[in-house]
This record gives structure tokens, C-alpha cells and sequence, in this order.
């Protein structure tokens, strides 16, 4: 008699003459199944009884194979992992959190921030221009030695109109700068040539309701008068600017005969080569209305420039020009500094240009 397990003989014979029991194990330390099984598959178990060809029966020989039973024992064997692995895996993960975290902050910190701050630097640059000639006021020019102005202008809508007050104005900048020399003459005197100008001597004075910028070069001095406290770039303005003006106009302030408009052909031009002046100037549209939406897709306009294009014409129904501060008081709802940089890119496409 032979077993079969799932069709597999499991290499074991029983002669079943040889027992004349009623119950036999056919293997007391049993048999291993696992090269008779798959995974997820049954377990069949087959009975096959062979009769010799060559025996002769003394006497009828019954077999009876009443029950058979199937016993089946597996052990599980759960293998633990090493304390030592799981130390290593944590320690793996914890450094990789570590370097996840210094690689953002490296990231923020060289990357994202100097782009930040290059792209806020290049926007203050950008819209200082603009803030620097709405805070200027008037520009003052005087002969040092006489106290005469050589040169006086208003830029103020305050101003113009009330020649008393911008009198008074230039009235008070003589007596200040009076007292400005004085103190300089009673302080310790450097040893300098005399061709060299100190360009250090900016003095800016906190009045009631104005600020003065005022710089001393030989016997010229230049009061630029101010709304609110100049910007450090105001203040190289007019250390570059009056260099300027005593280069070109000191043979004629050596010899000056208090004509007050003998140097108004030289420091006119000079003003508007170094000071953005057409700022306050009134602007025109250089394009009709209707060819708007062909610009914005020409030059690739943002959405806020196409907005402020759009409120320039809004003004032009009713007027014949419009100013930049028209349109900074109309655009309330938005920053200052986006105004003004969308401004600048209408200027630079050519969209709307100042009258001279």
C-alpha cells in the first residue's frame, strides 16, 4: 500500500500482510510535507493498494481499510530582529530628518531670502526716483559771500503763487547758513588743500513743516528744500550736483554782478540731468484707447499696468493730461511701491510720456 500526498508519493510502502492489527501508523516520526505542498493550495491525501502477480491464495484473503486518519503538526518559527537594526534604522531616520531640516533652512537661507531681498532692494531702487521728486519742494542756489540767491525754484503747488513765503524760505536758509559757518570756523580746522571739497558736509535741518538738505561747496551753497526727510540717494544727488555746478559756474560766482538770472543757462539743464524732474511734469498717452489690449499682449503687460492704463484713460475723458500723483491717490486699494513700479514700466514701454 502506498500513500500519496496531493498526487506525490511520500517514498513509503506498507505491506499490509504483515500486520494483522486495527490500527497502524504508517510512520511513528512522521513525514515531512513541505516538498509535497504549495502556498494557499489544499492538501489531498490518496491511498493506492497493490495485489502481486505472483502469489497463490492458500485461502481467500480479505483486506478492509475501515478509516484512515490524516494528523498534521507544523511548528511556526517568528524570527526577532536585532535590537541592534532597529537602533540603526532610527538613527538613519533621525538623520535624514535632521538633514532635511538643515537642507530648507540652508535653502531659505542662501537661496530663497537673497532673492527676496535682491528682488525688495531692486524695488525700493526702482521707486526711489519717484519718491525722491514728489518730496522735493524748491531748489535754492546761493552765492555764499553776498547771501543772494543765484538761482531759486519751486516745485511745490504750496509755494507757487506765494512769492513771500519762498522769500521767506531763502530769507531763513541765508541766516542758517550764517550760523553753519560760524560754527565751522570756531571748530578745529583740518589741513586740506584748498582745491579739495569735502563732500561730507551735507546738513540736513528738521523745520516745522519742511526739511532742508544744505551743502557748502566754496562759494556755493545748495539748499534743496523738502517735504518730509531726504533718502540717502537725495542726499548723493546733491553732493554730485553741486560738484557740478561749481565746476561750471565758479569763474562766473568770482565775478558775479547779482544778476540773479546770469546762471540760469547753466543750472537749468544741470537740475534736469540730475534731478528726475519730469516726475511732476503732466504725462500724455502715447497710444489711443483702442489698441490697448494689442499693446498688453505686445508687452506683455502685467495685469495691474493693463489696470492702471485703463484708469489713465478713465482721467484723460475729462482732461487733457493726467499727473503720477493722480493716479497713486486713485489706486488706493493697492501699495504704493507696486504703483509706482507699474508706473515706471509704463514710462519705459513708452505708453505715456511727460510734457516738457
Amino acid at each position: 500500500m502506498k500513500i500519496l500526498i496531493n498526487n506525490y508519493d511520500c517514498d513509503y510502502s506498507l505491506k499490509l500482510t504483515s500486520f494483522n492489527t486495527s490500527f497502524l501508523d504508517v510512520r511513528i516520526e512522521g513525514t515531512e510535507l513541505t516538498p509535497f505542498i504549495l502556498k494557499n493550495i489544499n492538501i489531498s491525501l490518496s491511498i493506492q493498494v497493490f495485489i502481486a502477480d505472483d502469489f497463490i491464495l492458500a485461502q481467500p484473503l480479505t483486506i478492509s481499510i475501515d478509516e484512515v486518519y490524516f494528523q498534521i503538526s507544523y511548528s511556526l518559527w517568528i524570527e526577532e530582529e536585532p535590537i541592534r537594526d532597529n537602533l540603526i534604522w532610527i538613527a538613519l531616520i533621525i538623520s535624514f530628518i535632521v538633514i532635511g531640516i538643515l537642507a530648507s533652512l540652508s535653502l531659505r537661507t542662501y537661496v530663497i531670502l537673497p532673492r527676496q531681498q535682491r528682488k525688495k532692494s531692486y524695488l525700493v531702487l526702482r521707486t526711489q526716483k519717484f519718491k525722491d521728486i514728489r518730496n522735493l519742494q524748491a531748489l535754492i542756489a546761493i552765492h555764499e559771500p553776498s547771501g543772494l540767491p543765484v538761482y531759486s525754484q519751486s516745485y511745490s503747488s504750496m509755494m507757487k503763487g506765494k512769492k513771500t513765503l519762498f522769500s521767506g524760505f531763502i530769507q531763513a536758509v541765508s541766516i542758517i547758513g550764517e550760523e553753519m559757518t560760524r560754527s565751522d570756523k570756531k571748530g578745529p580746522k583740518s589741513k586740506k588743500s584748498k582745491n579739495v571739497i569735502d563732500f561730507h558736509k551735507v546738513v540736513e535741518l528738521a523745520l516745522k513743516q519742511f526739511h532742508c538738505l544744505v551743502l557748502d561747496v566754496e562759494e556755493l551753497r545748495t539748499v534743496l528744500i523738502l517735504k518730509s526727510k531726504s533718502s540717502k540717494r537725495l542726499k548723493e544727488i546733491l553732493l554730485h550736483f553741486s560738484f557740478a555746478l561749481h565746476v561750471m559756474a565758479s569763474g562766473k560766482l568770482k565775478n558775479w554782478n547779482n544778476d540773479i538770472n546770469s546762471l540760469d543757462e547753466i543750472i537749468k539743464p544741470l537740475i534736469y540731468d540730475y534731478f528726475d524732474i519730469y516726475y511732476k511734469n503732466p504725462f500724455l498717452v502715447n497710444i489711443p484707447e483702442s489698441e490697448l489690449p494689442k499693446y498688453k499682449k505686445k508687452l506683455s503687460l502685467s495685469k495691474f499696468e493693463f489696470q492702471v492704463m485703463n484708469s489713465i484713460f478713465w482721467i484723460l475723458k475729462e482732461k487733457s493730461h493726467f499727473k503720477l500723483m493722480d493716479i497713486i491717490e486713485m489706486e488706493t486699494d493697492k501699495n504704493e511701491d507696486e504703483i509706482i513700479n507699474a508706473l515706471e514700466s509704463l514710462i519705459e514701454f513708452k505708453l505715456i510720456k511727460p510734457i516738457k
